[in-house]
């Protein structure tokens, strides 16, 4: 029995850290998307020129949350949302938080909600530092996750291991 609730206390404590690992990856792709985004957009700007929704409906990001936020944006553009509600003490989002610390989904937002409000030239140059935004933050969570990224699997299964032997 004993060593039965030992076998427990380390997969729990290693499927908590399997859940720290993915969501540290989740964040990589997250911004991965993002930047990918931003060079789509530009390349859309300069060439095709497709009204904004269409384009948000085209595109296929393989993180979730980004995935959720593009639908969210597209409701909102096409009126299906209403707006925030501006006069609430704590200002909304009609996008999910998710995995994001609040300065990074107000920056998003403002991302979002900034495109098609001018024209071509003035829009290439919003995307340009948004992207570069974004590829910072990319490259942060990138070289975290090389760091932590297996960290996270070890500690959970040592943690558990170490809570099955106190058990013990």
């Amino acid at each position: 029995m004993n060593l039965f609730l030992t076998f427990i206390c380390i997969a729990l404590g290693t499927m908590g850290g399997l859940y720290f690992t993915k969501r540290s990856q989740a964040k990589v792709k997250y911004y991965a998307g993002m930047v990918e985004l931003c060079d789509a957009l530009r390349r859309n700007l300069m060439f095709r020129r497709d009204k904004l929704p269409l384009f948000l409906e085209e595109q296929e990001p393989d993180e979730k949350l980004l995935v959720k936020h593009l639908q969210k944006f597209g409701q909102f553009v096409k009126g299906e949302l209403p707006p925030p509600n501006v006069d609430s003490k704590k200002e909304q989002s009609y996008l999910d938080r998710g995995f994001l610390k609040q300065k990074e989904l107000e920056q998003v937002q403002k991302f979002l909600e900034g495109l098609g409000s001018g024209d071509s030239v003035t829009e290439i140059e919003g995307l340009e530092s948004y992207r570069e935004l974004f590829a910072e933050l990319l490259a942060k969570y990138k070289a975290s996750n090389e760091k932590m990224g297996s960290a996270y699997t070890k500690l959970g299964f040592l943690g558990g291991l170490a809570m099955g032997i106190v058990l013990l």
